[in-house]
């Protein structure tokens, strides 16, 4: 691989070292103020390392003043993820309860025929050979229909 004329990015995960040199300028100032990870760790020696370095600040920023909104954002997700627990068992219930009503409904259609098949029996025991049917409103013109045949 070929080198570079240009020195490296530097890197955040470096040791500061003390200068090489005592008397360097800025030497101590430079160990005492880089002590956050967001600091460089040596005075920027391109336009490239200033622009890398920029480049990470501007990102860390960024993370930070978008935090509370990740957080709201995975609150948010909670409740939807509850909502849609609370939506699945709902429809579930639903189902249930459709069952329940057919179930019901088929209970209510089997006791209307039998309830219609004992009158038809009771009918044909104490009518034998009459077609009247015991509902009270067809019982009055059966048993007032033998009348006319006494008149004759």
């Amino acid at each position: 691989m070929a080198r570079s004329s240009r020195p490296g990015t530097p890197r955040l995960n470096k040791l500061l070292l003390p200068p090489s040199r005592p008397g360097t300028p800025g030497g101590r100032l430079a160990t005492a103020t880089a002590t956050h990870a967001l600091h460089p760790k040596q005075p920027f020696q391109t336009l490239q390392q200033f622009y890398d370095w920029f480049a990470l600040l501007d990102r860390s920023v960024a993370h930070s003043q978008e935090a509370h909104f990740r957080a709201h954002v995975g609150s948010v997700q909670g409740h939807l993820d509850r909502c849609d627990l609370l939506i699945d068992r709902v429809e579930e219930i639903d189902g249930l309860v459709e069952g329940m009503i057919d179930g019901w409904k088929s209970v209510e259609d089997g006791g209307k025929s039998l309830k219609d098949a004992s009158e038809a029996l009771l009918d044909e025991r104490v009518y034998p050979h009459s077609t009247c049917s015991s509902r009270t409103s067809d019982l009055l013109p059966c048993r007032t229909s033998y009348f006319p045949s006494l008149r004759k």
